[in-house]
Parts: C-alpha cells; sequence; structure tokens
C-alpha cells in the first residue's frame, strides 16, 4: 500500500512541474493560472504561489509584471558565440525593426523572449522592438534642463516643460506643464518630440514618482496598491512607478533601500534624495 505522504509528495512535485510547464507556454496572473490547474489538479493562489517559489527555488527566473507571471530565464542555458548574436541583431532585430509591420514586429518579439529564456542572449534585445523611440525622446528630456517642442498627429505644437510619464491602464501619458497649467497628452496622439533652447520651468513636482530598484530586492519586492512594474532591465533591475504615496513617506520607504535604489524621476525629488543621503554620509565622515 502506497503511504500517503508519498503520495502527497508526488503530487506536490508533478504540481511544481505542471506549473512550469503552464509558464513556459506564455506569461499568466493568478487568474489564468488558477483556471489551468482547474482542469488538471484545482489549487488555490496560496498554493500555487508555493509551487511558484519552489520553481525559483530551483533556478527558474520568474517574476511578476503588470499583473502577470512571467518565467524570464530557464537554470541550464545554451551559449551564443559573439558572431551568432550579431546576427540576430544586426540582420533579424533590425530588419524587422525597419519594416515598420506590426505583425512582424510582434511575432519577432514573442520569438525573441522565448530564445531569450533558453538562451544566454541579452533580453533587452527583445525589448528594443516594442520600445517606442518617442518614449525614449520623452524620457531623455526627463533629466534635461531645457522645454521641450511636442507636435501632435494633427499638427499642434505644443512648448512645455516635461513633468513625468505616467501609465493609465494601458495608456502611456506624456504629462507636461503647458499654458500654466499641467496637461496630459497621450503617447499616440504624439507625432515628434524635441528639445528646445528655452531652459525648463522649476518647482513642478508631479503626482508619480518612478524609481529603480536592484539586486535581490528587485525580486523579492511586492508592489503597492498604488504601484506598478513598467520595465525590467536585462540584470533583473526593475523600474516601479509610484502614484499618490505621500511624498515623505516614499522617501522614507526608499531610504531604507539603501544601495539597492535609485530614484529616476522626477528630478527635483531625485535631487532632495540625493542631498538626505549626502547628509547621512556628512554624519559619519571623518571630523579633523
Amino acid at each position: 500500500m502506497t503511504n500517503p505522504q508519498t503520495c502527497k509528495l508526488n503530487n506536490a512535485s508533478m504540481n511544481v512541474l505542471y506549473t512550469m510547464m503552464t509558464l513556459l507556454d506564455k506569461p499568466l496572473t493568478m487568474k489564468d493560472l488558477i483556471n489551468a490547474f482547474a482542469k488538471y489538479s484545482p489549487c488555490n493562489n496560496f498554493v500555487i504561489s508555493k509551487y511558484i517559489n519552489t520553481c525559483r527555488f530551483c533556478k527558474f527566473d520568474i517574476i511578476k509584471y503588470s499583473g502577470k507571471y512571467i518565467l524570464r530565464k530557464l537554470p541550464i542555458k545554451i551559449s551564443f558565440t559573439q558572431d551568432e548574436e550579431d546576427l540576430i541583431t544586426n540582420n533579424l532585430v533590425n530588419n524587422t525593426i525597419k519594416s515598420n509591420s506590426k505583425d512582424l514586429i510582434n511575432t519577432m518579439s514573442e520569438f525573441l523572449f522565448k530564445l531569450c529564456r533558453l538562451t544566454s542572449f541579452d533580453a533587452n534585445v527583445e525589448h528594443s522592438l516594442n520600445k517606442n523611440p518617442l518614449l525614449s525622446e520623452f524620457e531623455e528630456s526627463l533629466y534635461s534642463e531645457l522645454m521641450v517642442e511636442i507636435i501632435t498627429k494633427d499638427g499642434k505644437s505644443i512648448i512645455c516643460s516635461p513633468v513625468e510619464l505616467k501609465y493609465i491602464k494601458d495608456n502611456t501619458i506624456f504629462s507636461v506643464f503647458y499654458n500654466d497649467e499641467m496637461k496630459d497628452i497621450p503617447l499616440d496622439k504624439v507625432s515628434s518630440i524635441q528639445k528646445t533652447s528655452r531652459k525648463i520651468l522649476t518647482g513642478i513636482i508631479p503626482h508619480t514618482v518612478t524609481f529603480k530598484l536592484m539586486k535581490d530586492l528587485a525580486k523579492r519586492y511586492s508592489t503597492r496598491a498604488h504601484e506598478r512594474i513598467i520595465n525590467i532591465e536585462a540584470d533583473g533591475s526593475i523600474i516601479v512607478s509610484n502614484r499618490s504615496e505621500d511624498k515623505e513617506e516614499l522617501m522614507k520607504r526608499l531610504m531604507r533601500y539603501d544601495e539597492k535604489c535609485e530614484i529616476i524621476s522626477p528630478k527635483i525629488l531625485r535631487e532632495e534624495f540625493k542631498t538626505k543621503i549626502d547628509k547621512t554620509l556628512e554624519n559619519y565622515s571623518i571630523r579633523s
């Protein structure tokens, strides 16, 4: 007669493998996983979370991004030579981008996502396919001292101070200061953006703070209700958008993360954060 404990362990092992196989297919929400298990071995979210953590313990790189669990890397990899990586980057990826075909870009993106999990290939290549150049230009402008000119698709010119990037549902919003008031411009309404020679307006504090978390903190960080992960970098670092949290409370919390945290925007809070760190370090400086 089979030992009940042995049966329990065997079932748990099979469920861990089923979790891995399910996530290999595509990224899934917890609700998706519960529905998938309903057809195989019904489980609740607490039990499935244990299976996911077991996979992580076995070196499967599983992260949660925009509500979905994503299997980014497998513990065993195939290594590419530099020539092979150049072939993919210079030919496949660049030619796909030049094609301006949304269907081709989506297909190539899915292919590279699967490829990156099985190989040593840089995951940033896959991200580059879907990185809108207008988004990159606006992100750069947040670090600049200059105002920008945004041309909308209906031909309107808006010379403004870039304030922040906002993510509302699936929409990316450029938040700017224009004509003495805040204005939101959806990314899909923008035709072009470029820096001007005019100095940026100062003293505008956005509602959203964007910060970067690194190393082991990025893997174990749980987003708050008013936060979302807006990007995952090749080294596993995550970019978090925090909206509506009290700024003083947020600053205190981020200070506790030490060198594993960096405020990206807004610039005014980034400088304030740096000042707090400098003053803290002064307390430990050697006095003559």
